[in-house]
């Protein structure tokens, strides 16, 4: 982990949490089965999260070798798009509720 650049606020009334957002950059490198990877993860606008810690606005980029992967949350929708080969052209996207989201991380 290196270039770790991120501010995490949480709100609060009464000592009870209201939400919480999110912004910041960091780059995640490494190797694994003899192949070595990196990918640096940017907010492009504050990831804003609900008392119970679900998502419910932001976006954010990961940018590495192969693809670059931009990710919007708004109104209860997430978009999702690939540039494969980094070189300006979206590739493939993809849209679905964010409750999904919040199902598959577990």
């Amino acid at each position: 982990l290196s270039n770790l650049d991120a501010t995490r606020t949480l709100t609060s009334v009464a000592g009870v949490a209201t939400g919480s957002t999110y912004n910041g950059t960091h780059t995640l490198s490494g190797t694994a089965n003899g192949r070595t990877f990196s990918m640096t993860v940017a907010t492009d606008a504050n990831l804003s999260y609900d008392a119970t810690g679900a998502l419910v606005a932001g976006a954010w980029t990961v940018v590495r070798t192969t693809a670059t992967i931009a990710t919007t949350v708004a109104n209860g929708i997430v978009i999702l798009t690939v540039d494969d080969g980094s070189n300006g052209t979206i590739d493939h996207t993809w849209t679905f509720p964010t409750a999904q989201l919040d199902a598959a991380a577990g």
